[in-house]
């Protein structure tokens, strides 16, 4: 649903192949100028450096770049943070302007502790926040799993998808016999 340009928005984002400050969320949530405020569970934190480990290059990258943008950005602060400042250039060029965009980490309270399947942790952080935020909550993610759950549960969810793609050609599995590998007596 979108915002007026005035509201907060509360969102999150888990996975997007856009780096961070890239990312045109107002574009994303269909809410064209509105102010957009990014709320970014620990839970998230920890499985992005968990991927810094990651055997796949591109993953290994992105969790990196992600990590040391939230960590420049909370230099100072662990409140909150301005990812980018509303654009009033860009009203002037393409008659629309881009809200600003703000992060906020979501610590885990004193004696959380979380549930095993870090999809239903996530969808439990945004549930913990919505009668604070005043505002809808948005779970914002191209994680299936997790927007049936954030679904299920009550919450506004917005499924990105990638272009699936064509189908890979299947490989021919060799069916060779083993040797026999003895006899028991």
């Amino acid at each position: 649903m979108p915002n007026s340009g005035s509201g907060r928005r509360h969102s999150r984002l888990i996975h997007h192949p856009d780096k961070l400050e890239d990312t045109d969320f107002s574009v994303l949530l269909g809410t064209r100028g509105a102010f957009v405020h990014l709320m970014v569970p620990m839970v998230v934190v920890d499985e992005l450096d968990q991927l810094k480990e990651s055997k796949a290059p591109q993953s290994r990258w992105r969790a990196r770049y992600t990590l040391a943008v939230l960590d420049r950005l909370f230099q100072k602060s662990t409140e909150q943070a301005r990812l980018r400042e509303a654009d009033a250039e860009e009203l002037r060029t393409t008659g629309l302007r881009r809200g600003e965009v703000t992060v906020q980490l979501l610590f885990d309270p004193p004696g959380h502790v979380r549930l095993p399947i870090k999809d239903d942790e996530i969808v439990d952080r945004a549930l913990a926040v919505k009668p604070l935020s005043g505002r809808e909550v948005t779970v914002l993610t191209y994680d299936t799993g997790q927007a049936t759950r954030a679904r299920v549960a009550g919450l506004r969810d917005l499924k990105l998808s990638m272009p699936v793609g064509d189908e890979p050609e299947k490989q021919e599995v060799s069916r060779r016999r083993s040797p026999v590998q003895g006899t028991r007596g």
